[in-house]
């Protein structure tokens, strides 16, 4: 019995130290690779520290040699296996990695066992490009794209925001390995809007979307249309054409001379801002009988300019004969009158090389001003043309045709005009308000309104006010309309003349502009 004690004691002194004793080596598990994907993965095991601090990593490469491995994590000195998982990345696409977890504390090392994973294949790679050849209507769509050695086709999302709406046909990156432009045009865009664009790459390997690129169309400039020359004449022509504003507010006018290079227009004229066409023309004058003429319509706007087509016509009559000599001023007309303007055409044969020429007019035939003087240089017959403003309506004008040379002065012969009588407008209606402040002896009657009308120079003249007991005035008075059309008036009155109420009338008398309004009236009750 004692010997069994005294063995049983034996076996536990051996056993003691080995209780006591710090941990050995720490064991690593590798488990499986997950989340991967051209470039990356994670890897995941276990690591057991067996009671001692411990770290570990990940080793890895395309052999069984590694030559890679990860920063190194803390285990901590836990007894017990517990998970880990390391993110690695910068992988070759396509290509099989092996890997294993290694754990090291100060007893050791523990490798776990050799795994290996499959990247996958690069899809292709997009880099956007800003727009080239962007129009009006129209804009070309680029980008870089490397396929990554797969075939690989683009197309182009495009629209007015991010979620595009639209796509350009397919076309063909190749299947190389390095970077190559592609580039589409994506039509039927609106003028000055914006709009975006990605590349969209899709190869066997996968689609890779570009990043967005935001563009702005330009403005469209009006489009012009010539027309044909209508009531052509031995002196003059009707030329007509036709005008697309765009939205813009556009003028236009005519060029025309005996040939292509013109040099002489009709004065502008205003087309609108619409969005559909104006068929639009003028008449001009003081042409050479039988003689071909070459003409464009031009538009203008912020937007730009267009010039259309060229045509031509010839006046009806025959030519002076090569003998003939046309003198320095052959005719003069006006016309386009309006009530407040004309245009004065005339024929001049310049009889030097520099020529300065200019219209007198007046009411009278002393005439008493001048347009604006302007030189020509070279000989041969040409048209002339001046635009005057500001003419009173209703009114008889004299006007000739004057030539300055360093020979002398040439004037032409006199001649008349009449501008145009005025159609007066009619207001679109007249606001009144009222009111009364009482003392126990006056009754003070406020009156203000607007006249309302779109017209330019409408806003003078008066409006007569006029106080009414029943069918008796009691005040009238004419108040002035001030600039912006409106107008405000006070009158005072006896307590005794009012009552309890009176009726407060407005009656604009119109002006030269606009017709007189019948009167507008309001109760106004007296406390």
């Amino acid at each position: 019995m004692r010997t069994s004690v005294a063995a049983a004691l034996a076996v536990l002194a051996l056993a003691a130290p080995s209780t006591l004793a710090a941990g050995g080596a720490p064991l690593a598990s590798t488990g499986s690779a997950s989340s991967v994907t051209a470039s990356t993965a994670v890897i995941s095991g276990t690591v057991d520290p067996n009671g001692s601090a411990t770290t570990y990593q990940v080793q890895y490469g395309t052999s069984a040699a590694y030559g890679s491995a990860t920063a190194p994590g803390t285990a901590g000195s836990g007894t017990a296996a517990a998970p880990i998982s390391v993110p690695i990345g910068g992988l070759a696409p396509g290509s099989t990695y092996h890997y294993r977890v290694v754990a090291t504390n100060s007893s050791g090392s523990g490798d776990g066992a050799d795994a290996t994973f499959t990247t996958a294949k690069a899809p292709p790679s997009v880099t956007p490009l800003a727009p080239g050849s962007v129009t009006a209507t129209s804009a070309l769509a680029a980008a870089n794209v490397n396929p990554n050695g797969v075939a690989t086709s683009v197309t182009f999302q495009y629209g007015h925001t991010t979620g595009y709406g639209s796509s350009s046909a397919a076309t063909s990156a190749g299947a190389g390995t390095s970077p190559l432009r592609v580039q589409a045009t994506v039509a039927g865009l609106a003028p000055g809007t914006s709009y975006h664009y990605r590349a969209v790459a899709t190869s066997a390997d996968g689609t890779t979307y570009g990043a967005d690129t935001a563009f702005a169309t330009a403005k469209a400039a009006p489009a012009a249309t010539t027309g044909a020359a209508s009531v052509v004449l031995t002196d003059g022509a009707r030329l007509t054409g036709a005008v697309l504003p765009g939205g813009v507010e556009t003028t236009y006018q005519f060029q025309y001379g005996p040939t292509a290079a013109y040099g002489q227009q009709t004065p502008l004229a205003v087309a609108g801002a619409g969005t559909t066409k104006v068929n639009v023309g003028t008449t001009i004058s003081g042409l050479a009988a039988g003689t071909l003429y070459h003409y464009r319509l031009v538009a203008i706007s912020p937007d730009g300019t267009t010039a259309g087509a060229d045509a031509a016509f010839t006046t009806t009559g025959n030519p002076a004969s090569a003998g003939a000599q046309l003198p320095p001023i052959s005719r003069t007309t006006a016309v386009a009158i309006t009530s407040s303007s004309v245009q004065l055409d005339g024929a001049i044969n310049p009889p030097a090389k520099s020529t300065t020429w200019w219209f007198e007019y007046g009411p009278t035939a002393a005439y008493g001003s001048e347009s604006i003087r302007q030189t020509m240089s070279g000989l041969g017959a040409r048209p002339v043309n001046v635009r005057l403003a500001g003419l009173a309506a209703s009114t008889a004008f004299h006007y000739r045709l004057e030539l300055q040379t360093s020979s002398g002065l040439y004037v032409g012969p006199d001649a008349t005009f009449t501008t145009k009588a005025i159609v007066r407008g009619r207001p679109s209606g007249l606001t009144l308000s009222a009111s009364a402040s009482a003392t126990p002896h006056s009754v003070a009657i406020s009156a203000s309104g607007t006249l309302e009308s779109s017209l330019p120079g409408a806003c003078n003249g008066v409006v007569e006010v006029a106080v009414m007991r029943g069918a008796d005035t009691i005040s009238l008075r004419s108040i002035p309309l001030r600039g912006d059309c409106t107008y405000a008036g006070r009158v005072s009155l006896p307590r005794s003349a009012t009552g309890h109420r009176v009726s407060v009338l407005a009656h604009f008398t119109g002006n030269a502009t606009l017709l007189a309004l019948a009167a507008r009236s309001v109760v106004v009750r007296i406390r």
